[in-house]
Order: C-alpha cells, then structure tokens, then sequence
C-alpha cells in the first residue's frame, strides 16, 4: 500500500509503481504457500473498504491504489477468483470511492 498512495497520473510514477506490484504480488500469489484471499482482505482493509480487528490506518485517498488496482487486474497473476471479492467491495456505497467514480468505474468494467 506503500507504493499505491502515491501512484499519481504521472507515467514513469505508474510505470515504476506497476513493475513493484507486478514483482511482489507476482510471487506472492503464485507461491504453493498464496492465500490470496488474505492479500485481498489486506488490500481492502488498507483501503478503507473492510474493517479489521486489529488498528490500521487506511490510506487517505485512493486514487492511486485505484490506479494500481485497475493494472492488477488485468494481469495473469491475478487470480480471477478474486474479481467477485473485489466488486463487491468496490460497488458498496463509500465516500472515498465517490471521490474517485471514473477509477472506479473502469475497474468494473
């Protein structure tokens, strides 16, 4: 999440923050030991969207890990399993994801 909050519109900040992404989740979600419904529920509680037990902050303002998301998504790595977990969590109603309807709304596309 580190590297989601501050993936700007620039071009060279997404294309670096995509290549983080790609390496870490890459290995994190094709390793025999992936949980990936566990990355996912860690993304969501960064992001604000699911509420967890113990105290994290979430992320102030989602753009770029709306950004990040929207390439994640497209790639082999990414279990499509996943899709539905993630959809229903980005159509609830939440005033962080208004502030960002056009990412969200080709995320769900």
């Amino acid at each position: 999440m580190k590297v989601a909050s501050i993936v700007t519109d620039d071009t060279a900040v997404k294309s670096a923050a995509f290549q983080c992404a790609d390496a870490i989740l890459t290995r994190s979600l094709q390793s025999e030991e992936s949980q990936p419904t566990l990355i996912a529920n860690g993304l969501l509680v960064h992001m604000g969207l699911l509420k967890s037990e113990e105290k994290v902050q979430p992320i102030s303002d989602l753009q770029g890990p709306l950004i990040l998301l929207q390439h994640i998504f497209q790639q082999v790595y990414f279990p499509r399993s996943l899709a539905q977990l993630f959809i229903a969590f980005l159509t609830r109603p939440n005033s962080q994801l208004e502030r960002h309807a056009h990412l969200q709304h080709q995320i769900l596309q």
